[in-house]
């Protein structure tokens, strides 16, 4: 019984101070002094913890969560596509590169394959039929592109841009299950 003192007095106690008074056993407060007019109000004090900075936003998908379905749709990988192209015209390969997954070039591939052009400007056709591999999606998309060689020269080509992402599986990230150029295959018209 003695180890349980403690806690009973603790818990009268709680009990005590938590239970509603009434009129009768409260006593009435004095009305609070009026603050002098030029003095400021002193700052209300808590038992706060600091503000803290807020967190950063979660990911729009966990790896437990299935990516929207509005995220992996056929145009949504041709608008990647379309990105790609508009950044190459724009000679921004870091950021073009930063559409493909693990199977990209390297920026100075990427540079020697594209920096020949004075202009480059490429037409994303409407995509083909999505396809499944191994717990993969991978989407063909047309692509025309009309370029100009620094040289002044003209230039037509045409080919296609494959896209992947992985399905929604144990173990793949959001990132993964994101559309990524897989492939881009570009060929003098």
């Amino acid at each position: 019984m003695e180890s349980r003192t403690p806690a009973l007095i603790a818990a009268s106690l709680l009990l005590a101070c938590c239970s509603p008074k009434t009129a009768e056993n409260t006593p009435a407060a004095p009305p609070p002094e009026p603050a002098p007019a030029a003095a400021p109000a002193p700052a209300p004090t808590t038992n706060a913890a600091p503000a803290q900075a807020p967190a950063p936003a979660a990911p729009a998908t966990t790896p437990e969560t299935p990516t929207p379905a509005s995220e992996v749709t056929p145009d949504t990988a041709a608008g990647i596509a379309r990105e790609y192209f508009a950044l190459i015209g724009a000679k921004q390969y870091s950021m073009a590169l930063a559409l493909w997954g693990s199977s990209g070039p390297g920026k100075a591939e990427l540079a020697k394959q594209y920096d020949k052009y004075a202009s480059f400007d490429a037409k994303v056709g409407a995509p083909g039929e999505q396809q499944g591999a191994a717990g993969s999606s991978y989407i063909e998309i047309p692509v025309t592109a009309s370029a100009k060689l620094k040289s002044g020269e003209a230039e037509k080509l045409a080919g296609t841009i494959v896209l992947r992402r992985v399905n929604d599986v144990p173990g793949s990230s959001a990132a993964d299950r994101h559309w990524h150029i897989y492939s881009v295959n570009l060929k003098p018209a």
